[in-house]
């Protein structure tokens, strides 16, 4: 059983409606949290410098380079229902918060994205 099916039982236990059920559980999105703090083998890194592969240019907005907040072995975290993770490979994240916010805030435009990349390594690729 998933983890929608879990939650659509639960809920249908508890005695709330079908439909109202159905409609809530649209909404839901989940997710693998992380934590400093776990013993187990770790399965990526937050913050330092990233491993890009051999070529590939730090991701930059207006030639200003992007700080690096995480990356992730896709092959080593656990599988979730409804989000789409590629099955190996590991996902390098860079984001700019403050130059992202203050867009939002300052100019009032949906520009924040460009402060933020999201780089995919296959496994193959030479570090």
């Amino acid at each position: 059983m998933n983890h929608r099916e879990r939650f659509h039982s639960a809920a249908v236990e508890q005695g709330i409606p079908e439909d109202e059920v159905r409609r809530f559980a649209g909404f839901l999105r989940f997710a693998i949290g992380t934590s400093p703090g776990y013993d187990g083998v770790p399965v990526g890194q937050m913050g330092g410098l990233a491993r890009l592969p051999e070529g590939m240019p730090w991701p930059a907005c207006d030639s200003m380079p992007l700080p690096f907040i995480a990356s992730f072995d896709c092959a080593a975290l656990p599988r979730v229902d409804d989000l789409p993770l590629p099955a190996d490979g590991s996902l390098l994240f860079f984001l700019h918060h403050d130059r992202a916010y203050d867009e939002r805030e300052e100019f009032d435009k949906d520009d924040e994205m460009a402060y933020a990349r999201v780089v995919t390594c296959r496994p193959a690729a030479r570090w």
